[in-house]
């Protein structure tokens, strides 16, 4: 019984090797990813089948199309040639094998990876643009029941005719016969001397040694970050490293295939792998075993090109010739970056309303990618991948007023750290805002006032062409220390009837003052209590109407352009499904991580500090307090989520640092709770995306509410002191107070 040669098996683990690749992921974002991964498999292994094939006797044509050498390499040597061939006689490739083609539509896509016949070359060649290429392999199992196509194959090894050795050997550039057969290495016509057959040949004068022969071979010649194993939106898969193809194997007896008689040194950085430092290959023995060179991301430092070099050198000079020194190439190719999206966009805003910068949804960035921002108009700019200035954004920040009232915020998107020379840092997002200074006091779509209301109340315009409501101010409306600022040119009236106009102004006396004011102090009072400023005089078909027991302490101050009502997200999830009732201090912060819903019950909880992040339901009762913010570093903002809150009996919401809420549900405040900080109503930003604000029985409210969407009351009892944005505002008590100015931006 015949053993198998060392060839014969590598074939078989080729075989095997190309079977196995042909699992398919399932997973939709890996699928591309996945199909590419297994043609670079594929072709590597086909190359090598073809490579084995020629060594064994086989032809390939320059003129075979891709479909025509597949169909050679599962061909069989015929019996003639089969009966003096030492070496493969059978099939190089599974007979199942067959190739899917792209269609025109797939092949016009540049990116779409496909894999082209080189009949020069004569061997696979990858491609991700061009002519119409074979977009996979599989394997088709009714193909397996076909018989090969037998063909004369000519080997430069032929079975023994005339000696007692194992072969004869043919002269490449000789067509063998019976009488030209002489042992490996023999000069063609030199005397054949009759050898022991147990005996291992050994070296003779009249020996040539067998010419040493390699390729490197590398998956692509320019390669990104991606494709060197770096982390993007998809996961990465590891990248192919560059090996080397002993294409002389076939010329090698196992006895002799030796890491002894032979090795491979290379070099990863372009230096001569003949003189040291060079890199020694793996040892073998029996078969061809390849160094594998790393190509992944660590391993290319801050180079913009790999060279390698390899060479196989002869240690056994008797047998053996060494090869020249191959060289491959491998050039970075940069992958480019999509701008950042910057929230809010352009337009008006107050000083304090936050902005945030996030990467472009839909775009595929890095792992770690980095968003780098100035506010003064400036870029944060590019030397080889890395920002040349500007801050590193980490969480919303306040922009602040800019120079002359003028906020330019620049931003760019640049690859993770260390490696940003893989990318071409994003072109610039640029949002521009125009800081709009309002007086202190509320920003309202409708107001309804049952009580008393300190500072100024202002009319949000309407969107182009709408429409405003009629507006009444009922008999215990009292508007102290401020203005009432309209959009357009509205009709002022009396319920006696009396249409404001300069002629009427002192008709007004009693009910709009027309005082000016100094930081809520009355200065001097003035006519006329109707002013118009330079805005557009429309919406004009609205008439605002005060009851006779009405006040404004100031003036009405018409064609005044409101700004827009900001725009609120709806906050992200609850950071756990965790909730947590509390009868006793707990022993630490609580965190939105383990609990989201938290209940103080009773006084002996004292003080619950709640790390930043973002809950679900809080509660708290019986004169129990939670506490928010950073106490150590009270200018950093802490953001909070949550969906509602309930403060009773006397509990509390104290703010120890500047703080930011979103709000999607609702919060009510009974029974004498507080939220808020007495001396800093400045530093609690509640806004909603959606739900209510109710203050009742002696609640106390310190902060800036922003609520676009929603309503806010203030009943009987309660006070406040801060600023309200909101749709609708009611004030049916005699606490409020504003004394910041409102939170905008279009």
């Amino acid at each position: 019984m015949k053993g198998f040669t060392i060839i014969e098996v590598l074939l078989v683990i080729t075989v095997i090797s190309l079977i196995g690749s042909a699992t398919y992921y399932t997973v939709a974002s890996s699928q591309e990813t996945a199909r590419e991964r297994k043609l670079e498999s594929d072709v590597a292994a086909l190359n090598s089948a073809a490579q084995v094939y020629l060594a064994n006797g086989g032809n390939l044509p320059d003129d075979l199309t891709a479909d025509e050498a597949l169909a050679k390499l599962k061909t069989r040597a015929d019996a003639s040639s089969e009966a003096q061939a030492v070496g493969l006689k059978g099939s190089m490739v599974d007979a199942r094998i067959e190739s899917v083609w792209q269609s025109s539509d797939e092949a016009g896509q540049t990116g779409k990876l496909r894999a082209l016949w080189n009949g020069e070359q004569k061997r696979f060649e990858l491609a991700r643009s061009g002519e119409l290429g074979i977009k996979r392999f599989e394997l088709n199992a009714e193909l397996a029941g076909e018989a090969p196509d037998v063909e004369s194959r000519e080997h430069t090894l032929v079975a023994a005719t005339e000696t007692q050795w194992v072969w004869d050997y043919a002269n490449p550039s000789q067509t063998p016969t019976p009488s030209s057969g002489s042992r490996l290495g023999a000069l063609p016509g030199s005397p054949t001397p009759t050898p022991n057959p147990s005996a291992t040949p050994t070296a003779t004068p009249d020996q040539n040694p067998v010419q040493l022969d390699i390729e490197l071979v590398v998956a692509y010649t320019t390669m990104t970050y991606q494709q060197a194993g770096g982390q993007m939106t998809e996961a990465p898969s590891p990248p192919a490293p560059v090996t080397v193809n002993l294409l002389s194997v076939a010329q090698i007896p196992p006895a002799y295939l030796k890491s002894e008689k032979f090795q491979i040194q290379y070099s990863t950085d372009g230096s001569d792998p003949l003189t040291p430092p060079f890199t020694k290959g793996p040892d073998f023995n029996g078969s061809f075993v390849s160094p594998q060179m790393d190509v992944s991301v660590s391993s290319w430092g801050m180079n913009t090109t790999r060279t390698f070099k390899a060479v196989a050198v002869a240690l056994d000079t008797e047998f053996f010739a060494s090869s020249s020194v191959k060289t491959q190439t491998i050039t970075k190719e940069l992958t480019d970056l999509t701008s950042p999206v910057i929230d809010p966009p352009s337009g008006g805003k107050a000083a304090d309303l936050p902005v945030s910068i996030a990467l472009a949804s839909g775009s595929i960035y890095p792992a770690g990618a980095r968003i780098y921002y100035t506010l003064d108009g400036t870029d944060p700019g590019n030397n080889g991948g890395e920002p040349t200035g500007g801050e590193l954004y980490e969480a919303q920040f306040n922009a602040g007023t800019g120079v002359d009232g003028i906020v330019t915020v620049t931003a760019r998107v640049y690859g993770p750290a260390g490696y940003g020379h893989w990318f071409t840092p994003s072109p610039v997002a640029v949002a521009t805002y125009a800081t709009v200074t309002l007086a202190d006091g509320a920003l309202v779509g409708s107001a309804t006032l049952n009580g008393t209301f300190v500072g100024s109340l202002v009319y949000a315009s309407p969107a182009a062409g709408g429409s405003m409501n009629n507006i009444t101010f009922n008999s215990n409306a009292r508007i102290i220390s401020g203005n009432l600022y309209l959009p357009g040119t509205p009709t002022i009236r009396r319920t006696n009837g009396t249409v404001w106009s300069a002629a009427t102004d002192s008709a007004f006396s009693g009910i709009i003052q027309g005082w000016e004011y100094n930081n809520h102090v009355k200065t001097v009072q003035t006519t006329p209590r109707v002013l118009n400023e330079n805005g557009s005089a429309t919406p004009d078909n609205y008439t605002v109407t005060f009851n006779n027991s009405a006040l404004l302490e100031g003036k009405v101050i018409r064609r005044h352009d409101s700004p827009a009502f900001p725009t609120i997200a709806p906050p992200p999830a609850p950071d756990s499904g965790g909730s947590t009732s509390l009868s006793s201090a707990p022993a630490g912060p609580l965190s939105a991580s383990t609990y989201s819903t938290v209940t103080l019950n009773s006084a002996p909880v004292g003080d619950v500090r709640l790390l930043p992040g973002n809950y679900q339901n809080l509660t708290a009762n019986n004169g129990t307090s939670f506490v928010l913010g950073d106490p150590d570093n009270p200018e950093v903002t802490q953001y909070y989520t949550w969906q509602s809150l309930t403060l009773n009996s006397g509990s509390d919401v104290k703010i120890v640092g500047k703080v930011i809420i979103t709000v999607s549900n609702s919060i009510n405040l009974n029974s004498n709770s507080v939220l808020g900080n007495v001396d800093h109503p400045e530093w609690l930003q509640l806004q909603f995306s959606s739900g209510d604000m109710n203050a009742n029985s002696g609640s106390t409210i310190y902060a800036q509410l922003v609520a676009p969407n929603s309503s806010v009351t203030f009943n009987a009892g309660s006070t406040f002191n801060g600023s309200v944005t909101a749709k609708n505002l009611t004030v049916n008590s005699d606490g409020v107070i504003f004394t910041l100015p409102p939170v905008i931006a279009n």
